[in-house]
């Protein structure tokens, strides 16, 4: 009995003791000013004294912040502060360096716990939006310059860096270094988006003097030309317009528009949009902010383009059009005039290459307004005696990716490239159930032979177009095969092409997804040498990488990528193989899911059919020099 008691004593003595130990332990955390601390009540549920903890944890770091560092708005500071915080949540909950049960009863439900995380932890999260927000500031700048005036770029890139420096514990204090010059990233930021001539200010909706007007029976068909203050088409802009009923989205593409509208309009409503809400999905950080922060700022972006003399003047034209005809063939020829001198870069460089092939040829015409027809009618059987079996297979799937629509009239450019004819390009809208909508340029390609279309694609962006056909020491077949290539490839993941992009990557590509590569060799091709060694790496090989895809491709209701801040370089081989480096900027947006981020592709086109040796993706994150690319290889 004696042995009993004494072992209970010494077991209870050790209890006080690890209990005191767990103690002292625990005030030396909560007292450390290295730490970030919070910690809950004792609750009933693991889960609510877990969040509990963390919400202490929020309210803990915004009350060690500086209130005076972000900006004013309705809400108390503190309270604002904290909203700040917990747009970090997930970062936050990653870098937790321990959870402590203070109190895990399980039989009686009764829980409490403390979590914490360094300062210096939380400091580098700041850091980081700090780096995001200047990198989408500089990204907006490059974006509006004459060179490409990216206005909807300008604008997205624009509004989420001021969101994330509204979202910042420092947010008041950041600055930018513009032109060489320091300035308030906040105050700068709302200058470019809204000031006297800011973006939103920076261009006009104007119909042309001799304006492009079509009865149709949903309304009436206007062709809008969208310019910079400078006179320079706008390249690409996202709207909404009042058609006299709602709102509907439109698309600038190459400085033109086409709305429908009632005809007992006399003016156009629009909305400019520059918050992006649904494409922010690409980028989380953003995401948090535009959804959770319950702050946004507002600018005026709306327009009013009137539209009654010109409407006028269309309707005495039609009406004198038997009485005059002279006098309307003089005015189509005053039009053809001002077209030929609004043609923009991408088109002038079009032309330069296009030197084989006669415009006037009636089957390629006939064929498109074949094609034009059954798709604004939906009956596409009865073009399918123009399509290849594999082209009209293209046509099915296009035709069930999203609500497919026709917009505008359609003028039909035709190049001669090889053994094919190619047909730049039909305008078409895409609608889905989640309200997702986009804008695309769709380019048929015949086979030369037979007249049949044997493949369809989007089109490239003019910004993208543009920096291939510039490199004029290349030859115009490498510029265009290229070209096809771009394009067949960003359409494949749009109509899930699963079989095509498995056939266009060889047998021992290199993929990759990641920051940083390790020394890789492919043999008897290149090597690329990284030496930075930082863990987050994954590297798949083939077959792994189009499991995945196709799990990806079954789950998602649409999947639509666009190319930016493109950059080509041919690679200087030891052997005559025809590689290039191929390094673009992707935004991917799908149903679920979305990301930004550079992806550069090694792509053989000595072959007929282009083969893919190295794809690398990294985060937007990434610093521009840091980035992989044709520097990195050795062939």
């Amino acid at each position: 009995m004696k042995k009993l008691m004494l072992l209970l004593v010494f077991v209870f003595s050790l209890l006080l003791s690890n209990a005191q130990t767990k103690s002292k332990d625990i005030d030396l955390i909560k007292d450390n000013p290295e730490y970030y601390c919070g910690m809950s009540q004792v609750l009933g549920s693991q889960d609510d004294a877990m969040n509990a903890s963390l919400q202490d944890l929020y309210s803990n770091i915004a009350n060690k912040c500086n209130a005076d560092a972000i900006f004013a708005t309705n809400l108390d500071p503190m309270l604002f502060l904290e909203n700040i915080i917990k747009t970090f949540d997930n970062k936050i909950q990653q870098k937790i360096v321990e959870q402590i049960p203070l109190v895990e009863d399980f039989e009686d439900d009764q829980y409490s716990y403390l979590v914490y995380i360094k300062r210096s932890d939380f400091e580098a999260m700041c850091d980081e939006r700090k780096r995001s927000i200047e990198r989408l500031a500089l990204r907006g700048y490059n974006c509006e310059n004459d060179d490409n005036l990216q206005i909807e770029d300008a604008l997205r890139n624009y509004y989420w860096g001021l969101m994330l420096c509204v979202a910042h514990p420092h947010g008041n204090s950041i600055t930018l270094k513009i032109d060489d010059e320091e300035v308030n990233a906040y105050n700068w930021l709302i200058d470019r988006i809204g000031g006297s001539d800011g973006v939103l200010n920076s261009f006009t909706f104007r119909l042309p003097k001799e304006a492009e007007i079509e009865e149709t029976p949903e309304g009436l068909l206007l062709c809008l030309n969208v310019r910079s203050t400078t006179g320079m088409p706008v390249m690409n802009l996202q709207f909404d317009y009042y058609n006299g009923q709602k709102y509907i989205p439109a698309y600038v593409n190459d400085g033109k528009s086409n709305i429908i509208i009632r005809p007992d309009r006399d003016v156009i409503s629009i909305r400019i949009e520059y918050q992006f809400k649904t494409e922010s999905t690409v980028d989380p950080d953003v995401y948090k902010v535009l959804h959770n922060l319950n702050h946004n700022i507002k600018f005026d972006n709306k327009l009013i383009v009137n539209i009654e003399n010109i409407k006028k003047e269309y309707e005495n034209r039609i009406a004198s059009i038997e009485e005059q005809p002279a006098i309307e063939d003089s005015v189509a020829v005053e039009e053809d005039v001002l077209l030929e001198e609004e043609v923009d870069i991408v088109k002038k460089e079009w032309r330069k290459i296009d030197n084989k092939f006669d415009l006037k040829d009636p089957d390629y015409m006939q064929i498109m307004k074949d094609v034009e027809n059954a798709i604004r009618s939906k009956n596409y059987l009865s073009v399918k005696h123009h399509f290849t079996d594999e082209g009209y297979g293209m046509l099915d799937t296009l035709s069930r990716y999203g609500k497919m629509t026709i917009i505008g009239n359609q003028e039909y450019n035709f190049l001669k490239f090889g053994n094919q004819v190619i047909c730049r390009d039909i305008n078409m809208q895409f609608d889905f159930r989640n309200t997702a909508t986009f804008n695309r340029d769709v380019v048929f390609r015949f086979d030369s032979e037979s007249k049949k279309i044997t493949s369809l694609a989007f089109r490239l962006s003019s910004i993208a177009e543009n920096d291939i056909l510039s490199k004029s020491k290349w030859s115009e077949e490498a510029r265009l095969m290229l070209i096809n290539f771009l394009e067949d490839y960003q359409t494949a993941y749009a109509l899930k092409r699963h079989d095509y992009l498995q056939s266009i990557y060889s047998d021992d590509a290199l993929i990759i997804v990641g920051h940083v590569v390790k020394k890789t060799v492919i043999p008897d091709r290149v090597q690329f040498e990284f030496t930075d060694d930082d863990p987050r790496l994954m590297q798949y090989d083939k077959e792994t990488y189009f499991n995945n895809l196709l799990k990806t491709f079954n789950t998602q209701e649409y999947i639509n990528i666009k190319f930016e801040d493109t950059e080509f370089t041919r690679a200087k081989t030891s052997t005559d193989r025809d590689v290039y480096g191929v390094r673009l900027l992707q935004r991917y947006y799908s149903a679920t899911y979305g990301d930004i981020g550079y992806l550069f592709l090694l792509v053989d086109l000595t072959d007929e059919n282009p083969l893919i040796h190295v794809r690398a993706w990294q985060p937007n994150e990434v610093e521009l020099d840091k980035l992989m690319g044709m520097k990195d290889l050795k062939m």
